[in-house]
C-alpha cells in the first residue's frame, strides 16, 4: 500500500512461493472450517425438527420432509427459529449469535475484508487462528447439539447404549471408503 513500508523480515517472507504456501494453508483451514460449519447447520436442523417439530408419531416421509425443509434454511434463519421455539440459555443464544457472525464473515466478507493479510506475514497468523477458532467452535457446537439430541431421546425413554451403538455404526459407515463410488477420473 502507498505510504506503508514492510519490515525486511516481511519482505523476505513475501516471495511468490511464501504467499502461495500461505494461500494453501488458508484454503485448507477454510475448507475444514466450512466442513465443520455444515455439521453445525445439519445437527441444528435435526435437533430443531426432533425436539421442536415432531410429536413422535409422524410417518417417516413426514419426518424426512421436515428435515429437508430445515436443511434449506440458512444458519442465521435456523438459529432464529431455534431460539424462538426452543428458548436456549442466554449463554447458548449468545454463543450461536457469535458463531453465526463469524460464519457470515468467513462465507460473505472474508475475501473482501482480509485479502491483504494473505500477503502480510505478520498479520497472517492471526487470520489463520480466527479461521481455525471458527472450525473448533463449529466442532464444539456439533458435539453440544449431538449431546442435546441424545439427552432428548433419553428423556423419551431410549436406551443410551443403543443410541451410542447407532452413532458408532453411522460413523463407521461414513468413514468406510467402500461406501463411496470410485472416482472415475482416477485411472
Amino acid at each position: 500500500m502507498a505510504g506503508q513500508t514492510s519490515s525486511s523480515s516481511d519482505m523476505n517472507l513475501n516471495t511468490p512461493d511464501a504467499i502461495l504456501a500461505r494461500f494453501i494453508d488458508l484454503s485448507r483451514a477454510m475448507g475444514e472450517a466450512l466442513w465443520c460449519i455444515q455439521g453445525v447447520e445439519d445437527i441444528l436442523a435435526k435437533h430443531y425438527v426432533v425436539a421442536c417439530k415432531l410429536s413422535g408419531n409422524e410417518p417417516e416421509e413426514d419426518m424426512n420432509a421436515h428435515f429437508e425443509e430445515q436443511f434449506r434454511n440458512t444458519l442465521g434463519r435456523m438459529v432464529k427459529v431455534f431460539k424462538k421455539d426452543s428458548t436456549p440459555s442466554d449463554e447458548l443464544s449468545q454463543r450461536l449469535d457469535r458463531f453465526t457472525f463469524e460464519r457470515n464473515w468467513l462465507v460473505h466478507r472474508f475475501r473482501r475484508e482480509e485479502y491483504g493479510k494473505l500477503v502480510s506475514p505478520s498479520s497472517f497468523p492471526n487470520l489463520i487462528k480466527r479461521v481455525l477458532d471458527l472450525r473448533d467452535e463449529a466442532e464444539a457446537l456439533t458435539q453440544l447439539f449431538n449431546q442435546m439430541m441424545i439427552d432428548h431421546f433419553v428423556r423419551l425413554g431410549c436406551d443410551p447404549s443403543l443410541i451410542h451403538e447407532t452413532l458408532e455404526a453411522e460413523e463407521k459407515r461414513l468413514m468406510n471408503p467402500d461406501n463411496y463410488p470410485a472416482d472415475p477420473t482416477v485411472q
